[in-house]
């Protein structure tokens, strides 16, 4: 049976009941009417799961690599067989500090991959997931990068032509606003209402460059996503 293929469904008790084979990876999500979906499966074959829904997943314990999709007794980092784990760009140090890239500088694991992903529009942002955080993703990865981390709450505070750029800012404002998900706070339904608006003026306005720690050619190129709401942002970029 080819992986995602449906292999059998029937009725129970006025239920349609829905049997597959599949290599689990990243559900996708979206917005739906101005509440998260998430969706289980693959790209051909893939259902919605919610509220109310009961799915039942057994391990065939055969493993996959999800770059190169070769199978491996182990898995690594984000679920990657360990070659690709040591040369992939998807696990270059970069994945988890931006302020590291140097894909616009053409260099890279691999400067193609680079350009396709890093070398793209990105922004900075505050969240309210279980307490305040800076993050930043792609431009074309909002809203998934927020429902998959569980905010409440997301604030654009500046966009970037460039993954590198980015994490600079991240790196500048990290020392004040933290940049872990507090999940643990999340299950445990300890979120509170926070005014992401003045925590973001209150925050960029307190903090100077942090030049030195990114090794780069400055802010120059960086946009503002709010001006009205961040006055004093673009003079701290500067």
């Amino acid at each position: 049976t080819l992986p995602g293929t449906p292999v059998d469904s029937q009725m129970i008790g006025g239920t349609t009941i829905q049997r597959m084979i599949f290599t689990v990876s990243k559900m996708t999500t979206q917005l739906v009417n101005g509440l998260a979906e998430y969706r289980i499966g693959t790209p051909t074959h893939d259902f919605p799961i919610g509220p109310g829904q009961t799915i039942s997943i057994r391990d065939t314990g055969k493993r996959f690599c999800c770059v190169c999709n070769r199978p491996t007794r182990s898995l690594f980092g984000q679920g990657l067989c360990f070659p690709c784990f040591k040369t992939g760009p998807e696990n270059s140090e970069c994945i988890i500090r931006p302020a590291l890239c140097q894909g616009h500088l053409g260099r890279g694991r691999d400067p193609d991959w680079e350009r396709r992903h890093h070398v793209q529009p990105h922004v900075v942002y505050i969240a309210n997931s279980g307490g305040i955080k800076v993050g930043v993703t792609r431009q074309s990865q909002i809203p998934t990068r927020w429902i998959d981390q569980g905010a409440s709450d997301a604030l654009i505070i500046a966009e970037t032509p460039n993954r590198y750029e980015a994490g600079c800012i991240e790196v500048a404002l990290t020392p004040s606003l933290g940049d872990k998900t507090h999940w643990q706070r999340m299950l445990k339904g300890m979120d509170q209402s926070l005014d992401l608006h003045a925590i973001a003026e209150t925050s960029i306005g307190a903090r100077k460059p942090a030049r030195g720690k990114c090794n780069g050619t400055g802010f120059d190129s960086v946009e503002i996503a709010e001006p009205g709401i961040l006055p004093a942002a673009w003079a701290w970029l500067k």
